[in-house]
């Protein structure tokens, strides 16, 4: 872990200043002593779901009111399927967002809802994040990266062909008392948008709030 915070604080900065620009009511953190990874990796492994963390889009989000959350993102796989080393073999995999608060207590989370066959989908990594205001509402955009899982691999060639992206946009409301409400709004961007920058869904974000 200490190369990770070591790794996170070159980019800190930039991520810090580039949030503040992106966003005038919600802000992404992650300066570093802000944020002990440590202890928010062990709060993110008591989900049964968890599969893998890598601390990379993790932050401190704060908000106008004052509150402010943890947030970790991670993948997620059933715990009925075992992980296996070459792809998801019927079974099912997810990007999730959980924020915790400042004692790195689970407050809410959210899975991302990819609906291109969404019976099969495994989400298996998160390109990024970013902050954005919607339509006077704070909220998070992410593009992660699936596969369908209709037709797995057969051989070892090929795995890792055939990924799609998608780029959600999740509605953030914090509350006086702390707790967090999140919803996937997918009325802007559309259900099966196929979005794989962040810059490009900036644009329809920004299209949609005139």
């Amino acid at each position: 872990m200490k190369k990770l915070r070591q790794v996170l604080f070159v980019f800190s900065l930039i991520s810090g200043m580039y949030s503040q620009m992106a966003s005038s009511n919600i802000s992404l953190d992650r300066t570093k002593g802000d944020i002990d990874y440590d202890r928010l990796e062990d709060a993110v492994k008591q989900r049964p779901e968890f599969f893998h963390w890598d601390g990379r889009d993790s932050y401190r989000v704060r908000f106008e009111n004052g509150n402010y959350y943890f947030l970790a993102s991670s993948t997620m796989l059933s715990p009925s399927v075992k992980p296996v080393l070459h792809g998801y073999p019927r079974g099912r995999g997810w990007c999730e967002f959980d924020f915790f608060d400042q004692n790195y207590r689970y407050v809410n989370g959210i899975r991302v809802n990819i609906q291109d066959h969404s019976d099969t989908n495994v989400c298996n990594w998160i390109k990024g994040v970013s902050a954005v205001t919607y339509k006077g509402q704070s909220a998070l955009l992410t593009t992660v990266q699936y596969h369908r899982g209709i037709d797995p691999a057969k051989t070892v060639a090929e795995i890792g062909s055939n990924y799609h992206d998608f780029t959600a946009l999740l509605v953030l409301t914090s509350q006086p008392d702390g707790s967090l409400s999140i919803r996937q709004d997918d009325s802007c961007l559309g259900p099966a948008n196929q979005i794989g920058e962040l810059a490009v869904a900036r644009r329809r974000i920004t299209e949609c709030n005139q």
